[in-house]
């Protein structure tokens, strides 16, 4: 059956009878489908959504087939299968784009951690300058007892370490009152 006599067909209301001819198309779509990244169900879709399309610009006035039908089907299939795989990979890349559970989880513990440490935070504030201070130099800077001792003017490192023990205590204090969240 020619190309015209088919869309002779299809504009008559013969679309069924053309169909058997234009289903001869399909197991080339297919293959070129299954080869693109498609299954044998996207194959089926692509095709009949071209034929639809196809059936579509038959019946326009102006409509000027340019090549054979198999040709002009297929390249709509082409389009079809192109226009899939662009929005699956905008997809996947939107989809990788968001955070995974662990990431999500990752950034709850930090945010926990950091709210921890403000409450630790207004704690050392509360506990004194002189204990913020020697905590400070102690676990922040990481200085010895005997350089602490000297820079807060303690009298030797026991001091400065009994100095430090109290103010561990006051901290647990607070914490165990209940004025921070720790």
């Amino acid at each position: 059956m020619s190309d015209r006599k088919i869309i002779h067909l299809i504009r008559e209301g013969k679309e069924s009878i053309a169909l058997k001819k234009l289903y001869k198309i399909f197991p080339a779509v297919m293959s070129y489908v299954i080869n693109n990244n498609g299954t044998e169900q996207d194959a089926e879709d692509i095709f009949q959504e071209a034929l639809a399309i196809f059936l579509t610009k038959v019946l326009e006035d102006h409509f000027i087939l340019k090549s054979s039908i198999s040709t002009y089907l297929f390249g709509i299939c082409k389009n079809l299968n192109y226009e899939k795989n662009r929005k699956l990979k905008k997809k996947i890349d939107f989809e990788n784009n968001f955070l995974s559970d662990e990431d999500l989880k990752t950034i709850e513990e930090y945010h926990n951690q950091e709210e921890k440490y403000k409450e630790l935070d207004k704690a050392l504030l509360t506990s004194g300058k002189k204990c913020e201070e020697l905590l400070e130099l102690y676990y922040h800077h990481k200085l010895s007892m005997k350089q602490i001792a000297k820079l807060l003017g303690y009298a030797n490192e026991k001091s400065a370490k009994t100095q430090k023990y109290k103010c561990i205590e006051k901290l647990r204090k607070l914490f165990s009152e209940k004025k921070f969240n720790f």
